[in-house]
Protein backbone atom coordinates (compact mmCIF):
# COMPACT_ATOMS: atom_id res chain seq x y z
CA UNK A 1 0.00 0.00 0.00
CA UNK A 2 2.87 2.30 0.80
CA UNK A 3 4.61 2.00 -2.33
CA UNK A 4 1.16 2.28 -4.62
CA UNK A 5 1.02 5.98 -2.56
CA UNK A 6 4.67 6.39 -3.10
CA UNK A 7 4.05 5.91 -6.74
CA UNK A 8 0.53 8.00 -6.76
CA UNK A 9 2.61 11.12 -5.27
CA UNK A 10 5.29 11.19 -7.88
CA UNK A 11 2.94 10.85 -10.55
CA UNK A 12 1.24 13.87 -9.11
CA UNK A 13 4.42 16.32 -8.43
CA UNK A 14 5.06 15.07 -12.27
CA UNK A 15 2.08 16.03 -13.46
CA UNK A 16 2.31 19.09 -11.56
CA UNK A 17 6.00 19.76 -12.73
CA UNK A 18 4.81 19.77 -16.26
CA UNK A 19 1.77 21.83 -15.85
CA UNK A 20 4.15 24.63 -14.71
CA UNK A 21 6.32 24.27 -17.52
CA UNK A 22 3.19 24.46 -19.46
CA UNK A 23 2.18 27.82 -18.01
CA UNK A 24 5.50 29.11 -18.47
CA UNK A 25 6.45 28.29 -21.75
CA UNK A 26 2.69 29.73 -22.50
CA UNK A 27 3.52 32.27 -20.83
CA UNK A 28 6.87 33.15 -22.63
CA UNK A 29 5.59 32.86 -25.62
CA UNK A 30 2.04 35.61 -24.95
CA UNK A 31 4.82 38.27 -23.83
CA UNK A 32 6.77 37.69 -26.62
CA UNK A 33 3.95 37.89 -29.10
CA UNK A 34 2.69 40.61 -26.84
CA UNK A 35 6.04 42.32 -27.05
CA UNK A 36 6.32 41.71 -31.18
CA UNK A 37 2.99 43.31 -31.55
CA UNK A 38 3.89 46.53 -29.79
CA UNK A 39 7.21 46.80 -31.38
CA UNK A 40 6.04 46.08 -34.71
CA UNK A 41 2.63 47.23 -35.29
CA UNK A 42 1.16 49.01 -32.11
CA UNK A 43 4.24 51.69 -31.71
CA UNK A 44 5.14 52.47 -35.67
CA UNK A 45 1.20 53.16 -36.37
CA UNK A 46 0.65 55.35 -33.34
CA UNK A 47 3.63 57.14 -35.12
CA UNK A 48 2.45 57.11 -38.47
CA UNK A 49 -1.28 57.88 -37.54
CA UNK A 50 -0.55 60.70 -34.76
CA UNK A 51 -1.33 63.33 -36.50
CA UNK A 52 -4.46 62.08 -38.34
CA UNK A 53 -5.80 61.16 -34.87
CA UNK A 54 -5.19 64.86 -33.67
CA UNK A 55 -6.38 66.34 -36.83
CA UNK A 56 -9.48 64.69 -36.31
CA UNK A 57 -9.89 65.68 -32.29
CA UNK A 58 -8.95 69.21 -33.71
CA UNK A 59 -11.73 68.56 -35.99
CA UNK A 60 -14.36 67.58 -33.09
CA UNK A 61 -13.79 69.97 -30.02
CA UNK A 62 -14.59 73.13 -29.73
CA UNK A 63 -12.53 73.96 -26.74
CA UNK A 64 -9.00 72.32 -27.28
CA UNK A 65 -9.45 72.99 -31.57
CA UNK A 66 -5.78 75.09 -31.11
CA UNK A 67 -4.16 72.54 -28.78
CA UNK A 68 -4.90 68.93 -30.88
CA UNK A 69 -4.33 71.21 -34.35
CA UNK A 70 -0.65 71.86 -32.87
CA UNK A 71 -0.51 68.60 -31.82
CA UNK A 72 -1.19 67.34 -35.28
CA UNK A 73 1.31 69.15 -36.85
CA UNK A 74 3.95 68.23 -34.28
CA UNK A 75 3.07 64.84 -34.66
CA UNK A 76 3.13 64.61 -38.61
CA UNK A 77 6.83 66.64 -38.05
CA UNK A 78 8.14 63.39 -35.61
CA UNK A 79 6.48 61.21 -37.89
CA UNK A 80 8.78 62.27 -41.03
CA UNK A 81 11.43 62.30 -38.49
CA UNK A 82 11.01 58.36 -37.64
CA UNK A 83 11.08 57.70 -41.60
CA UNK A 84 14.17 59.44 -41.89
CA UNK A 85 16.33 58.04 -39.04
CA UNK A 86 14.69 54.18 -39.79
CA UNK A 87 13.14 54.27 -35.98
CA UNK A 88 9.88 52.30 -35.34
CA UNK A 89 9.09 52.79 -39.19
CA UNK A 90 11.45 50.63 -40.29
CA UNK A 91 10.08 47.85 -37.78
CA UNK A 92 6.70 48.20 -39.20
CA UNK A 93 8.57 47.57 -43.08
CA UNK A 94 11.11 45.43 -42.22
CA UNK A 95 8.68 42.87 -40.09
CA UNK A 96 5.37 43.45 -41.42
CA UNK A 97 4.29 45.10 -44.63
CA UNK A 98 7.64 44.61 -46.41
CA UNK A 99 7.52 47.23 -48.47
CA UNK A 100 8.31 50.78 -47.75
CA UNK A 101 5.40 51.79 -50.28
CA UNK A 102 3.07 52.30 -47.49
CA UNK A 103 4.79 54.77 -45.79
CA UNK A 104 4.10 56.82 -48.17
CA UNK A 105 -0.06 56.20 -47.71
CA UNK A 106 0.72 57.40 -44.20
CA UNK A 107 3.01 60.41 -45.33
CA UNK A 108 -0.40 61.56 -47.49
CA UNK A 109 -2.89 60.90 -44.93
CA UNK A 110 -1.08 62.97 -42.54
CA UNK A 111 -0.43 66.14 -45.21
CA UNK A 112 -4.13 66.08 -45.24
CA UNK A 113 -4.30 66.41 -41.74
CA UNK A 114 -1.76 68.79 -40.94
CA UNK A 115 -3.99 71.07 -43.71
CA UNK A 116 -7.19 70.87 -41.76
CA UNK A 117 -5.02 71.67 -38.65
CA UNK A 118 -3.66 74.53 -40.45
CA UNK A 119 -6.82 75.44 -41.57
CA UNK A 120 -8.43 75.66 -38.55
CA UNK A 121 -5.52 77.59 -36.95
CA UNK A 122 -5.84 80.26 -39.56
CA UNK A 123 -9.26 81.05 -38.67
CA UNK A 124 -8.50 84.44 -37.14
CA UNK A 125 -7.03 85.51 -40.39
CA UNK A 126 -9.91 84.36 -42.43
CA UNK A 127 -12.03 86.16 -39.65
CA UNK A 128 -10.73 89.07 -40.52
CA UNK A 129 -11.25 88.92 -44.15
CA UNK A 130 -14.62 88.15 -43.96
CA UNK A 131 -14.44 91.62 -41.70
CA UNK A 132 -13.02 93.74 -44.64
CA UNK A 133 -14.82 92.77 -47.21
CA UNK A 134 -17.00 95.30 -47.49
CA UNK A 135 -14.43 98.34 -46.10
CA UNK A 136 -11.34 96.82 -47.85
CA UNK A 137 -11.17 94.17 -50.42
CA UNK A 138 -7.73 94.62 -50.94
CA UNK A 139 -7.00 93.86 -47.37
CA UNK A 140 -9.51 90.74 -47.21
CA UNK A 141 -7.92 88.83 -50.20
CA UNK A 142 -4.66 89.19 -48.60
CA UNK A 143 -5.76 88.03 -45.21
CA UNK A 144 -7.78 84.79 -47.88
CA UNK A 145 -4.35 84.53 -49.49
CA UNK A 146 -2.00 84.22 -46.59
CA UNK A 147 -4.51 81.31 -45.18
CA UNK A 148 -4.88 79.88 -48.16
CA UNK A 149 -1.24 79.54 -48.56
CA UNK A 150 -0.24 78.72 -45.01
CA UNK A 151 -3.14 75.50 -45.51
CA UNK A 152 -1.26 74.68 -48.85
CA UNK A 153 2.71 74.47 -47.57
CA UNK A 154 0.68 72.21 -45.14
CA UNK A 155 -0.16 70.20 -47.43
CA UNK A 156 2.61 70.06 -49.51
CA UNK A 157 5.64 70.31 -47.07
CA UNK A 158 5.03 66.38 -45.40
CA UNK A 159 5.06 64.67 -49.44
CA UNK A 160 8.08 66.79 -50.52
CA UNK A 161 10.38 66.23 -47.49
CA UNK A 162 9.82 62.41 -47.19
CA UNK A 163 10.50 62.24 -50.90
CA UNK A 164 13.29 64.57 -50.94
CA UNK A 165 14.72 63.56 -47.35
CA UNK A 166 17.37 60.54 -47.68
CA UNK A 167 16.12 57.49 -45.45
CA UNK A 168 16.77 53.56 -44.36
CA UNK A 169 14.57 52.42 -47.54
CA UNK A 170 15.11 55.36 -50.65
CA UNK A 171 19.04 56.13 -50.50
CA UNK A 172 19.18 58.32 -53.01
CA UNK A 173 23.34 58.98 -54.18
CA UNK A 174 26.58 56.38 -53.19
CA UNK A 175 26.70 56.06 -49.36
CA UNK A 176 30.91 57.88 -48.16
CA UNK A 177 31.88 58.10 -51.99
CA UNK A 178 30.90 59.49 -55.66
CA UNK A 179 28.94 56.56 -57.72
CA UNK A 180 30.64 55.38 -60.82
CA UNK A 181 28.23 54.36 -63.45
CA UNK A 182 29.29 51.30 -65.50
CA UNK A 183 28.50 54.18 -68.56
CA UNK A 184 31.36 56.42 -66.89
CA UNK A 185 33.52 53.70 -65.41
CA UNK A 186 35.98 54.33 -68.50
CA UNK A 187 36.80 57.74 -68.08
CA UNK A 188 38.08 57.09 -64.70
CA UNK A 189 41.77 58.39 -64.10
CA UNK A 190 44.67 56.07 -63.40
CA UNK A 191 44.15 53.87 -60.45
CA UNK A 192 40.39 54.27 -60.08
CA UNK A 193 39.80 56.82 -58.23
CA UNK A 194 37.16 58.98 -59.21
CA UNK A 195 36.82 62.79 -58.58
CA UNK A 196 34.30 64.32 -55.91
CA UNK A 197 31.13 64.98 -57.00
CA UNK A 198 28.14 65.98 -56.27
CA UNK A 199 25.36 63.47 -55.86
CA UNK A 200 23.33 63.36 -59.30
CA UNK A 201 19.70 63.50 -58.22
CA UNK A 202 17.95 60.09 -59.29
CA UNK A 203 14.20 59.24 -58.52
CA UNK A 204 13.71 57.29 -55.33
CA UNK A 205 11.98 53.56 -55.72
CA UNK A 206 8.91 54.70 -54.16
CA UNK A 207 8.61 57.27 -57.16
CA UNK A 208 9.84 54.84 -59.89
CA UNK A 209 8.25 51.93 -61.75
CA UNK A 210 8.68 48.55 -59.38
CA UNK A 211 8.71 46.78 -62.57
CA UNK A 212 11.34 48.00 -64.46
CA UNK A 213 14.53 45.61 -65.31
CA UNK A 214 17.06 45.76 -62.07
CA UNK A 215 20.05 48.00 -63.28
CA UNK A 216 23.37 47.22 -61.51
CA UNK A 217 25.97 49.94 -60.72
CA UNK A 218 29.10 50.60 -59.16
CA UNK A 219 30.34 52.98 -56.81
CA UNK A 220 34.32 53.73 -55.99
CA UNK A 221 35.86 53.35 -52.71
CA UNK A 222 35.23 51.33 -49.87
CA UNK A 223 31.91 52.01 -47.74
CA UNK A 224 32.88 53.84 -44.05
CA UNK A 225 29.87 52.03 -43.01
CA UNK A 226 31.71 48.53 -43.22
CA UNK A 227 35.09 47.71 -41.48
CA UNK A 228 36.36 44.66 -39.78
CA UNK A 229 35.67 41.49 -41.31
CA UNK A 230 33.97 41.75 -44.72
CA UNK A 231 33.71 40.97 -48.23
CA UNK A 232 34.02 43.35 -51.40
CA UNK A 233 32.33 41.81 -54.73
CA UNK A 234 33.10 43.14 -58.18
CA UNK A 235 31.87 42.73 -61.84
CA UNK A 236 35.91 41.98 -62.71
CA UNK A 237 39.02 41.24 -60.89
CA UNK A 238 40.23 44.10 -62.33
CA UNK A 239 37.29 46.25 -61.38
CA UNK A 240 38.01 45.03 -57.84
CA UNK A 241 41.42 46.16 -58.06
CA UNK A 242 41.08 49.60 -59.22
CA UNK A 243 38.07 49.93 -56.38
CA UNK A 244 35.67 49.68 -58.27
CA UNK A 245 32.69 47.38 -55.91
CA UNK A 246 29.20 45.87 -57.25
CA UNK A 247 28.51 44.62 -53.37
CA UNK A 248 30.25 44.83 -50.03
CA UNK A 249 28.74 43.17 -46.77
CA UNK A 250 30.43 42.38 -43.66
CA UNK A 251 30.18 38.77 -43.68
CA UNK A 252 26.63 38.53 -42.05
CA UNK A 253 27.25 40.93 -39.24
CA UNK A 254 24.66 43.40 -40.27
CA UNK A 255 25.39 45.71 -43.02
CA UNK A 256 25.41 45.40 -46.97
CA UNK A 257 25.77 47.93 -49.47
CA UNK A 258 24.57 47.31 -52.88
CA UNK A 259 24.96 49.67 -56.27
CA UNK A 260 21.66 49.47 -57.99
CA UNK A 261 19.53 51.52 -59.87
CA UNK A 262 21.80 54.44 -60.13
CA UNK A 263 21.84 54.81 -56.16
CA UNK A 264 24.23 52.84 -53.62
CA UNK A 265 21.95 51.54 -51.02
CA UNK A 266 22.06 50.24 -47.62
CA UNK A 267 20.87 46.66 -46.63
CA UNK A 268 20.94 45.29 -43.41
CA UNK A 269 21.36 41.45 -42.93
CA UNK A 270 18.54 39.17 -41.77
CA UNK A 271 19.07 35.82 -42.16
CA UNK A 272 21.89 32.48 -43.56
CA UNK A 273 19.99 30.83 -46.19
CA UNK A 274 20.69 27.31 -47.05
CA UNK A 275 23.50 25.58 -48.42
CA UNK A 276 27.00 24.76 -47.86
CA UNK A 277 28.62 27.92 -47.56
CA UNK A 278 25.51 29.37 -46.18
CA UNK A 279 24.29 32.33 -48.47
CA UNK A 280 24.73 35.58 -46.74
CA UNK A 281 20.74 37.20 -46.98
CA UNK A 282 19.90 41.05 -46.33
CA UNK A 283 17.44 43.35 -47.25
CA UNK A 284 16.14 46.68 -46.62
CA UNK A 285 12.33 46.38 -47.45
CA UNK A 286 12.55 47.62 -50.87
CA UNK A 287 15.69 45.12 -51.90
CA UNK A 288 16.65 41.94 -51.01
CA UNK A 289 19.74 40.43 -52.11
CA UNK A 290 21.10 36.53 -51.74
CA UNK A 291 24.83 36.67 -51.75
CA UNK A 292 27.12 32.80 -51.62
CA UNK A 293 30.89 32.84 -51.81
CA UNK A 294 33.70 30.27 -53.18
CA UNK A 295 36.72 30.78 -51.91
CA UNK A 296 39.28 30.43 -54.83
CA UNK A 297 42.40 31.00 -53.88
CA UNK A 298 43.80 32.31 -50.03
CA UNK A 299 45.91 35.16 -50.02
CA UNK A 300 46.60 35.09 -46.23
CA UNK A 301 45.42 32.76 -43.19
CA UNK A 302 42.11 34.77 -43.02
CA UNK A 303 41.69 36.09 -46.27
CA UNK A 304 40.40 34.74 -49.50
CA UNK A 305 39.72 35.67 -52.92
CA UNK A 306 36.65 34.38 -53.47
CA UNK A 307 33.79 34.03 -56.45
CA UNK A 308 30.39 34.75 -55.64
CA UNK A 309 26.85 34.39 -57.04
CA UNK A 310 25.06 37.69 -56.26
CA UNK A 311 21.04 37.74 -56.25
CA UNK A 312 19.20 41.00 -56.34
CA UNK A 313 15.30 41.20 -55.80
CA UNK A 314 12.72 44.14 -56.01
CA UNK A 315 9.17 43.43 -56.68
CA UNK A 316 8.98 40.81 -59.19
CA UNK A 317 12.28 42.07 -60.96
CA UNK A 318 15.46 39.25 -60.09
CA UNK A 319 18.67 39.99 -61.58
CA UNK A 320 21.52 37.30 -60.73
CA UNK A 321 25.17 37.75 -60.99
CA UNK A 322 28.97 36.08 -61.02
CA UNK A 323 30.98 38.67 -58.74
CA UNK A 324 34.79 38.52 -58.24
CA UNK A 325 36.14 39.54 -54.71
CA UNK A 326 38.19 39.52 -51.93
CA UNK A 327 36.64 38.68 -48.18
CA UNK A 328 38.08 37.72 -45.02
CA UNK A 329 39.21 39.32 -41.61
Amino acid sequence: MSGSGSTGGGDSAETLLGKLVGVLIAGFVIVYVVVWLIQNIVIPVAVLSASVVFALMAWNSKERKALFSVLAIVSAAYMLLDISQGWSSANLVRNVVGSPSWLALFVYASAAAVGCSVWLLASPLRDTAAKLVESDVRRARLYSAGAASLVLMGVVLPPVTFHLAPNPFTQVGVIGQSAVTPGNAAALPAGGQAAAQPSTAIVPPLLADPNRPIEISVFNGWPKEISGCSAGLSSSVDDYDNRRFVYVDDLGAEIAVLAVDGSAVKLRFVKYGSGSPPAREYSNGEYETSVETKDESSIGSEVQRVKGQLTVKRGKQTRVLTLYGIQGC
